[in-house]
């Protein structure tokens, strides 16, 4: 309720903190630097509040934007709680808030309507066919994607942005020039137009700004130099900005964020101060000094003392998972189970808690998410699931099915492809061959067709006949008993991993052979059945274990975290030296959402090498040994299981 008794301008009322207090109060443009669990929404949803309350209770006193659809109603939602009076009167004005994108749109809209103007949005099939017809038109080679981010770019930059010669000469720009003139004849836009026509229009006075006093914009690492100057160009109509970032969560240069750098053109533009908003209260103190070891030798980011203000020690491990009995290539299994049992057991120790896998790309999960399906371990997948689409791993789960359906042609003349070691003149002729027979012969008669090989050359004849054998001694064991089915699904799927190709197609059927042959038992359609079933997944993170990538953990918080495959080969991923210290921040978001435990995990993947720990792992190690706390596993353990190298309490 808003009453006289409510002193919205008061930091107490607030219960803000000596950091949130200044930002808070401050009326002039300022910038917030707000660490991981620094309560940044909190303060800014009370800002507002104080603003509009300070303003004759006018909601429309205050923009607020931010970068997602799900945050701009997130804020709406916590500032009708601030302020549930103002909000339900009739007739009143309202606050603006909303993404870039959408407050862009809204006065574009306006200009367009009193200007008497129609401008078409291109959809995403518009978009691509313009960018395809402008690559032909130019005369280029370029595929559609670097095409498609070198657009994407280049409106990431004000209109009057000055590039330098060699880029205005370069192929790209020339096919950017065409596609804008194809787009503005027709008078269209697309989606990262918004902001950028929005923004000339403003500067050019045909376009008014918001009619706010005050602009609040939060996660503005991750602006580009467009929705920046949008910031400024209000600010030179009289709005005051505040913005609220983290440069050290600034992930997204593939973007074009412009992270450090476009929060530092922002000071030097405004004139406005700088807050430190460094209290963590998310994490407990040993994760929050972790992370601070990752960070704080990056380039180009504000100098801070990063806090934590949980009593809390809470603990890290830094876990290393190889196989003895297995294949070297199999401790990724290894790796999984382990980690998908240990987030089992620490749900079921605390009840209403949550737990993640974070990897740093999203194809990491798959083994994951499998291993929650095998290990029946409710989870969240963030991001889609490509394990059972592909080519190799579905046509060698219809290779295991034959035998339940031996006429099944269809079925066989897919699954002896399984090692894409046939060639595609005999892959037509298999296909015809099997296609056109009457489906009741069995199919190990049928592949024993004298006219079927002879269509082939010798290297196919040879990969057929190995395929057709293979299928036949599968005929024979799949019958058996729960050890020696397990044993003859492992050797199977095996033979189809031994003629693959492609390294990471023979990965993933060696992982298939584990996953069917030792973490789930009975017959072959029971193990097949818990592996391809459909999830359903719960409507709580508590609970459940949620599997994301760095990227798409952001913003997210959860009490157990686990970070996968930290090593060199994955942290960083991109190689590029320009890239490492956006990769090394990635990783830094990643360890920062954890609450009580962090595991930092990894797997040998060739025995014969000793594993390369990350980088981005190294400081911790080395702060470990500075405290002698490390206990060295290099030595006197044994080799099939899941180590721990304990770092922390």
């Amino acid at each position: 309720m808003v009453t006289r008794s409510h002193d919205y301008s008061n930091p107490d009322y607030w219960r803000l903190d000596s950091l949130q207090a200044p930002v808070f109060l401050c009326d002039q443009p300022c910038l917030a630097i707000a660490g991981p669990g620094s309560g940044k929404t909190r303060t800014i949803i009370a800002k507002a509040a104080r603003l509009i309350q300070a303003n004759r209770n006018d909601l429309s006193t205050v923009a607020m934007v931010t970068f997602t659809k799900a945050a701009a109603k997130e804020m709406e939602h916590r500032l009708r709680s601030a302020l549930p009076e103002l909000f339900a009167q009739r007739g009143g004005k309202k606050p603006f808030i909303g993404t870039f994108h959408g407050l862009s749109y809204r006065l574009l809209q306006d200009y367009w309507r009193t200007s008497g103007l129609r401008r078409k949005i291109l959809s995403e099939q518009e978009v691509y066919d313009l960018i395809v017809q402008s690559t032909s038109e130019a005369g280029s080679k370029l595929r559609f994607d670097e095409v498609q981010r070198a657009i994407e770019r280049y409106k990431s930059f004000p209109a009057d942005f000055p590039l330098a010669d060699s880029e205005i000469l370069s192929e790209s720009y020339q096919i950017f020039s065409i596609y804008e003139k194809r787009r503005m004849a027709n008078g269209a836009c697309d989606v990262n137009d918004m902001v950028r026509e929005c923004l000339a229009g403003i500067r050019a006075g045909t376009i008014k700004p918001l009619p706010v006093k005050y602009l609040l914009a939060d996660e503005m690492q991750d602006a580009d130099l467009v929705q920046h100057d949008w910031v400024l160009a209000h600010h030179a109509n009289g709005v005051i900005p505040s913005l609220v970032a983290d440069d050290d969560q600034s992930i997204y240069a593939f973007r074009n964020a412009a992270g450090f750098r476009g929060l530092k053109l922002f000071c030097e533009a405004t004139g406005a101060q700088v807050f430190p908003m460094t209290f963590n209260y998310r994490s407990c103190t040993s994760i929050v000094e972790a992370a601070d070891l990752i960070i704080r030798n990056t380039p180009d980011r504000f100098a801070k003392n990063i806090q934590a203000k949980r009593p809390e020690e809470g603990s890290i491990d830094i876990q290393l998972h190889r196989a003895s009995t297995a294949p070297a290539q199999d401790s990724e299994t290894v790796q999984a189970r382990a980690i998908v049992l240990a987030a089992k057991q620490w749900l079921e120790q605390h009840p209403k808690a949550s737990a993640a896998v974070i990897s740093r790309t999203n194809i990491e999960l798959d083994t994951i998410e499998l291993a929650c399906k095998m290990l029946q371990v409710p989870f969240i997948r963030m991001g889609a699931s490509d394990f059972l689409k592909r080519p190799h791993v579905v046509r060698a789960l219809l290779a295991l099915s034959l035998p339940g359906n031996p006429n099944d042609h269809i079925a066989f003349s897919s699954a002896c492809f399984v090692s894409d070691n046939i060639a595609p003149t005999a892959r037509n002729a298999i296909l015809e061959f099997f296609h056109q027979s009457d489906g009741m012969t069995h199919v190990l008669d049928l592949a024993s067709s004298s006219g079927l090989l002879s269509a082939m050359r010798r290297d196919d004849q040879t990969a057929f006949r190995a395929f057709r054998n293979w299928i036949s001694d599968w005929f024979d064991e799949f019958e058996s008993s729960d050890e020696l089915l397990s044993a003859a699904i492992v050797k199977l799927l095996n033979r189809f991993a031994s003629q693959c190709k492609e390294s990471q197609a023979a990965k993933d059927l060696s992982f298939l052979a584990v996953m069917l042959s030792q973490w789930c038992s009975g017959s072959l359609a029971n193990r097949v059945n818990i592996l391809s079933q459909r999830t359903e997944q719960p409507k709580d993170k508590v609970g459940a274990v949620t599997l994301c990538s760095a990227h798409a953990s952001k913003g997210l918080e959860f009490h157990h975290v686990t970070i996968i495959n930290a090593t060199d080969a994955y942290w960083p991923h991109d190689k590029e030296e320009s890239a490492f210290s956006e990769e090394k921040r990635l990783f830094y978001v990643a360890a920062t959402r954890a609450m009580d435990h962090l595991t930092i995990s990894m797997y040998e993947s060739d025995a014969a090498k000793k594993v390369s720990l990350s980088c981005f792992v190294q400081p911790l190690l080395d702060e470990a040994v500075r405290a002698r706390r490390l206990l060295d596993i290099e030595e006197n353990t044994p080799a099939d299981a899941s180590q721990p190298m304990e770092a922390g309490a």
